[in-house]
């Protein structure tokens, strides 16, 4: 009876099952470094192994297995001894990554059994792949994670970031991460992204904050941008805006008006003692000074302020301390303009107070000062010779002279008389004195009076009279006048 090889037959595990990994979890922040974790992973069923065994009628036969090769997904390998498969699932791969969380497909491996005289069987061994759920991946490009805005100058940034996904047909939901440093804004600005993944911030220019800012001074703040899958995995990505400050223009606020008072002789003068003149009215002081105070507002942080506007007017001066913002007008009585100012007549001054910082923005304000005039007395003057006269008893029987009258103020009236100072009031028994509209004076002799010719040659009497000029408003000036009355023989 002769033998022949026969074929050997297979039996054992044909079928095995893997998952891939992936990360379904939400994410954690990742210790010392500026992202977070896209979703703790899980690891998946990597590998899978079967036992495939040979069976062979002749007696001594032996058994050769062989099948490795690679897959779309993984890799399948036989052990040539033993029948003992495994597959492993190569979760870099792009179609493994593919996958969606529970999406699956089959890869098919064929395995060849060989006995020693070459006769082979073969047995498809089939491979179940189970995808698992891949976080996205948030990419931009160069400068599109960060931004800058200015004050009162550039008020918004933006910039436009990309996810990528590796499982078919996926979404993306973009959203402020709840990890982010600053929320979706602070006093400086708010900071949102849309449906895109396009992130905008929006300089809150008119609050304090950002007002405070001085120039050269800048603030950054940190957001953080997320995307969400439709599975819930997650990545963070953090978005910095740095924020700049500018020079503010101080603004100026405080007393912008004041007044002040002309001194004036507005009441009836007295004679001084001592002297041939009066006084042309007891003065009134004024109000001769004003005073004010400014103060700057500059938003800016440290920063200083420093005043300026020093200036002459035509009635006073106007000084505004350079550190302290006060000013002070002082009225010049001596001034000609002061003077003509009639009693409550007004006029006023303007001046231009600026505040500098210290980054030499600049803001002016106008300070108005209100003169008010006082009366002043008129002052009586006369050419040489016209304050005294002479007369003779039986010869010149009449004498005078011309006074004039003087008032800086505009729009005076001048009144002549005899002032009641007057020591011989208008006369005496040697004669009479008067004194006209114009302020001529005159005295006439009275020849005929027993006084008069009482006088021996050569002896003479000398009389004192006071003339007086008046204003529209009272006040007035006094000048005495002096008559020499000289004797004749009889």
């Amino acid at each position: 009876i002769n033998g022949t090889n026969d074929t050997p037959t297979i039996t054992g595990d044909t079928t095995g099952a893997v998952v891939e990994a992936g990360n379904a979890d939400p994410g954690t922040v990742i210790a010392n470094t500026t992202s977070t974790d896209p979703g703790a992973p899980t690891p998946g069923t990597p590998t899978v192994s079967g036992t495939l065994t040979a069976h062979d009628p002749d007696a001594g036969a032996t058994a050769t297995w062989s099948g490795n090769a690679a897959g779309t997904y993984g890799s399948f390998a036989v052990n040539p001894t033993t029948g003992v498969w495994t597959y492993t699932l190569d979760n870099s791969k792009p179609a493994t990554n593919a996958l969606a969380e529970g999406a699956s497909v089959t890869e098919t491996f064929t395995v060849t059994v060989t006995d020693d005289k070459n006769a082979t069987s073969t047995q498809n061994v089939t491979v179940t792949i189970t995808g698992a759920n891949d976080s996205p991946v948030i990419s931009y490009a160069a400068g599109n994670a960060a931004g800058g805005v200015t004050e009162d100058g550039t008020l918004t940034t933006g910039g436009q970031l990309a996810s990528a996904d590796p499982d078919t047909g996926h979404t993306a939901t973009w959203s402020v991460s709840p990890n982010s440093p600053q929320g979706t804004g602070t006093a400086y600005g708010t900071f949102s992204v849309n449906s895109s993944g396009q992130w905008s911030y929006t300089l809150n220019n008119a609050s304090a904050a950002v007002q405070g800012l001085a120039q050269g001074q800048s603030v950054t703040e940190t957001y953080t941008v997320r995307v969400t899958d439709d599975k819930g995995a997650w990545d963070d990505q953090q978005v910095t805006v740095v924020i700049n400050g500018t020079n503010d223009t101080p603004t100026i606020t405080g007393d912008t008006t004041g007044a002040v008072v002309e001194a004036g002789n507005a009441d009836p003068g007295t004679v001084i003692a001592n002297t041939t003149s009066t006084d042309p009215g007891a003065p009134t002081p004024g109000t001769p000074t004003v005073s004010g105070t400014l103060t700057a507002h500059d938003p800016d942080a440290g920063a200083t302020a420093t005043w300026s506007g020093n200036a002459a007017g035509t009635y006073g001066s106007f000084a505004v301390n350079p550190t302290t913002g006060v000013w002070t007008y002082t009225l010049d009585n001596s001034k000609p303009a002061t003077n003509a100012l009639a009693e409550g007549a007004s006029v006023t001054e303007t001046f231009t107070v600026t505040v500098t910082d210290d980054k030499n923005a600049t803001s002016t304000q106008n300070v108005t000062v209100t003169i008010t005039g006082a009366n002043d007395s008129p002052v009586i003057s006369y050419a040489a010779g016209n304050a005294a006269g002479g007369v003779t008893e039986d010869g010149t029987l009449t004498t005078g002279g011309q006074l004039a009258s003087a008032d800086p103020d505009t729009g005076h009236t001048a009144t002549w008389s005899v002032s009641p100072n007057s020591p011989q009031g208008t006369g005496t028994a040697y004669g009479t004195f008067s004194v006209n509209s114009s302020g001529q004076w005159s005295y006439t002799l009275n020849n005929a009076s027993a006084a008069v010719q009482g006088l021996a040659q050569g002896q003479s009497v000398t009389e004192t009279y006071t003339v007086r000029v008046t204003d529209d408003k009272g006040a007035w000036d006094d000048q005495q006048v002096t008559v020499v009355i000289n004797g004749t023989n009889d």
